[in-house]
């Protein structure tokens, strides 16, 4: 897959999609398992890392969380499909970096 398939893959609007599933964790950890997947799991944890520590952030600051966002898969839900796929994914020492 290109980059810049990976990056079409991984936009906006396919980023919220997809993380309105909760097997996406799953559906990457087999990707990775299969394939050749460095590049889509580095997009990927590029949109979702800031994802789940803005809205942390946003939560510790207002100190209001939203119940809806956790119905759609929204931000609440970020932070916990960031620690389900650290969790579940060893990540190369390269991707690690980059997500630090």
């Amino acid at each position: 897959m290109s980059p810049q398939m990976v990056t079409r893959v991984v936009c906006c609007r396919s980023f919220r999609h997809l993380c309105r599933h909760y097997s996406v964790v799953d559906a990457i950890g087999q990707l990775y398992e299969q394939f050749a997947a460095d590049t889509f799991l580095s997009c990927f944890l590029d949109r979702l890392i800031p994802a789940a520590f803005k809205h942390a952030v946003g939560i510790a600051t207002s100190g209001e969380s939203s119940q809806s966002d956790s119905s759609t898969g929204g931000p609440h839900e970020f932070m916990l499909m960031l620690h389900r796929l650290l969790s579940s994914i060893k990540l190369p020492d390269n991707i690690a970096e980059q997500a630090a």
